[in-house]
């Protein structure tokens, strides 16, 4: 057990997803040109209609978590003729540089936009990268199809969603607001395109009062308005944006993790600076408060989940690996019970749980069939018949072939893992999901919580989950146990197939910085 919990104090747990989701939100429409201090005089964007219309300018922004410098974003809008059609192209780049449990990561995020003048999306474009790992995905508007093209790790995967010509594309919040700034007391409402999501959301933009903000080069008085990033009916992202008379974005917060961004100039914003010492990973962590003893490897433990403006009976799923049950508006009881095939099932499970060709086929961040996957997997156990056994020794595998816990990675592939053998958690779960497809064992990755015993808290983590007899069985690479036992708490899963495969990360948002938890019992 020593070298199981040495192995997740390295900081296998979540990796830094939760401020390129942040940067994200911020970069949902940057497409404002620069902006002078508020009290300067600036003229109204030009009408659209006329390609020359639309004048070459750049935007710069700097990045805070808290009062640590942690990056900045650029946006540069130019005319363009896209297939003969006047057009206006939209670039916004973000790096993000910080440490999680102590190691340096880097990781940036790029989107294109094409647009008609009159603001209907013809193409798109956004890249996600961190060392070495490229999440590449092309977006094209064809009537009332959107085409949604994705490549990771030289698996492509080609889907579409239903596409209306009235919605945004990835700046959408930015252009509505320079073509018309709002006015106190105004509501919005606006359809848009989610990066990398590839959902459309919708954005509900709630404008207050004027009121004195600190900014970089002083206070000034903007126009407070609170936006809601809502996808499935559920709040994704919340952020607040203050705006000057022009409707010009010169700061916002994102709500969570309290990630601030200044608008500035292009010499502040590539300004050098060290990494922040702000850790992302110790300061994301829900500590609890009194220490769980080889939670690992216990039957049941029951939480009290207490969650600040929301319902976490509605966040976390309910299911034979844990129950949720409501105990009031904002507070959950969650029951997390080690789940094996040998153990009765207490419910069978209904035809919309079962496993479907998702489950087994590949996809563009699961690549079972790729040779060096494919090589692996048969190289485990190569005589083993029995699921059980063959996912468990796929587990331990898995746990021992990946020696370099890096986090410098974006969310690789499988086929990528395969090659480096090094990453953290989502690198484990990817791979050990494509070595079971592999190996014809149906499997999936799921999120949530894992109790890190080094900081007596829970640290954001994704794990797998294979289909063994007439149940989901979860399994962790990180750990290798065979099993896990009730120090995971479960939030979603996903078979990482289609264009919105990385949505399963959504619920991460709703409760980051807001839950608590307790352990109010161990079995």
């Amino acid at each position: 057990m020593i070298d199981e919990l040495l192995s997740l104090r390295r900081g296998d747990g979540f990796r830094t997803f939760l401020p390129w989701l942040a940067t994200l939100a911020m970069s949902a429409g940057c497409g404002a040109p620069p902006a002078p201090p508020p009290d300067t005089s600036v003229a109204q964007p030009a009408a659209a209609g006329k390609q020359a219309d639309v004048e070459t300018r750049e935007t710069w922004d700097v990045y805070y978590l808290g009062a640590a410098r942690i990056g900045y974003g650029q946006t540069r809008v130019a005319p363009r003729t896209d297939d003969g059609v006047p057009c206006r192209e939209t670039i916004g780049y973000n790096r993000i540089t910080l440490r999680r449990f102590g190691q340096v990561v880097q990781q940036e995020l790029t989107l294109t936009s094409v647009e008609t003048l009159d603001g209907r999306l013809r193409h798109g474009r956004s890249e996600m990268a961190s060392g070495s790992s490229r999440l590449v995905t092309e977006v094209r508007a064809e009537g009332e199809r959107l085409k949604i093209r994705t490549d990771s790790g030289g698996l492509t995967q080609e889907s579409e969603i239903p596409w209306d010509a009235s919605w945004g594309g990835f700046f959408a919040t930015e252009s509505s607001l320079e073509s018309q700034p709002m006015q106190p007391g105004e509501r919005r409402t606006l359809q848009a395109l989610m990066p990398v999501f590839n959902q459309v959301a919708e954005i509900r933009l709630e404008a207050g009062p004027y009121e004195e903000t600190s900014l970089l080069n002083g206070t000034h008085r903007l126009l407070r308005i609170r936006s809601q990033v809502v996808l499935d009916g559920q709040p994704a992202l919340v952020s607040t944006l203050w705006t000057d008379q022009t409707g010009q974005t010169l700061k916002s917060v994102v709500e969570g993790i309290n990630q601030v961004a200044f608008r500035t100039t292009r010499a502040g914003a590539l300004e050098q600076s060290e990494p922040a010492e702000f850790d992302l990973g110790r300061s994301t962590l829900v500590r609890v408060p009194r220490p769980l003893r080889d939670a690992h490897r216990t039957a049941v433990i029951v939480y009290r989940a207490t969650l600040e403006d929301g319902d976490p009976s509605s966040i976390f799923v309910s299911g034979p690996l844990q129950t949720v049950r409501p105990l009031g508006p904002h507070v959950a009881e969650i029951t997390v019970r080690r789940l094996t095939p040998d153990e009765p099932a207490a419910r069978s499970l209904p035809d919309s749980q079962r496993p479907r060709d998702n489950d087994l086929a590949p996809n563009a961040l699961i690549q079972s069939t790729d040779e060096r996957v494919v090589t692996m997997a048969g190289s485990v156990a190569p005589g083993e018949t029995d699921p059980w056994r063959l996912a468990q020794a796929l587990e331990r595998h898995v746990h021992q072939a990946i020696r370099a816990k890096d986090f410098s990675q974006a969310l690789a592939s499988a086929a990528e893992v395969a090659r480096s053998l090094e990453g953290d958690c989502t690198e484990h779960a990817v791979l050990l999901a494509a070595l079971c497809r592999a190996r014809r064992i149906p499997a999936r990755v799921a999120i949530g919580l894992v109790y890190y015993p080094a900081e007596q808290g829970f640290a954001y983590h994704m794990w797998s989950e294979a289909w063994i007899g007439d149940r989901w069985v979860p399994l962790d690479g990180t750990l290798g146990m065979g099993g896990i036992g009730g120090g995971h708490l479960k939030l979603a899963e996903s078979n990482l197939t289609g264009a919105s495969a990385l949505s399963v990360f959504l619920p991460v948002v709703q409760i980051l910085g807001r839950l608590q938890l307790e352990v109010a019992e161990v079995q």
